[in-house]
């Protein structure tokens, strides 16, 4: 019985992953990088001297950082995962199983696919990463230099996507492990 649900959850896959597909084609269609704050400023004068322009120049230093930080950090780690897993499922197919049929191959098809959009996931993680930075940099700029309060809590709805997509990511990788879990262990 749990075979059966398993066999079934695997072949959902490749819908899964058509969805994928369809959603990054969106956001990619969606996202243009572009100078927003250049568009912003166009009408106003800005002293460079300003205090207020000396802050916001700091904060575009720390959003910087910020996204060199968060590439290093979660999207490595999950790209090296996944890539790790992908090998050693490679392996595995080839010296331990060898000549035999395997059985479930379709849980190993699962495996891929998982993990290679995981991989995916990540990827557009970064263009979502650096228009929300983008965004973030704006707002702090409309907000501390031309003294508009209406951008002091805005969060930009790449801020939500980008939230998203890490869960997203860790799913998809898990759902990978489980299906190499599950095909390692009904072949050895």
């Amino acid at each position: 019985m749990i075979d059966t649900f398993f066999t079934n959850f695997a072949s959902m896959h490749i819908i899964l992953t058509i969805i994928l597909i369809a959603i990054t084609f969106f956001i990619f269609s969606y996202v243009s990088s572009n100078n927003i704050i250049e568009e912003e400023i166009n009408g106003h004068t800005i002293d460079p001297d300003s205090p207020e322009y000396k802050l916001y120049l700091e904060y575009l230093k720390d959003v910087n950082n910020r996204i060199v930080l968060n590439t290093d950090n979660y999207d490595k780690n999950i790209l090296t995962l996944s890539t790790f897993l992908l090998g050693l499922s490679l392996i595995f197919i080839k010296d331990i199983i060898g000549e035999n049929d395997p059985l479930f191959i379709e849980y190993i098809h699962a495996s891929w696919e998982y993990l290679l959009t995981s991989i995916l996931v990540v990827i557009i993680s970064f263009v979502i990463g650096t228009k929300d930075n983008e965004i973030s940099v704006k707002n702090f700029f409309m907000e501390a230099v031309l003294k508009k309060s209406e951008y002091s809590d805005k969060i930009s709805i790449y801020n939500k996507i980008l939230k998203y997509l890490s869960y997203l990511s860790g799913v998809f990788l898990f759902l990978g492990m489980l299906y190499l879990y599950l095909f390692v262990k009904a072949n050895l």
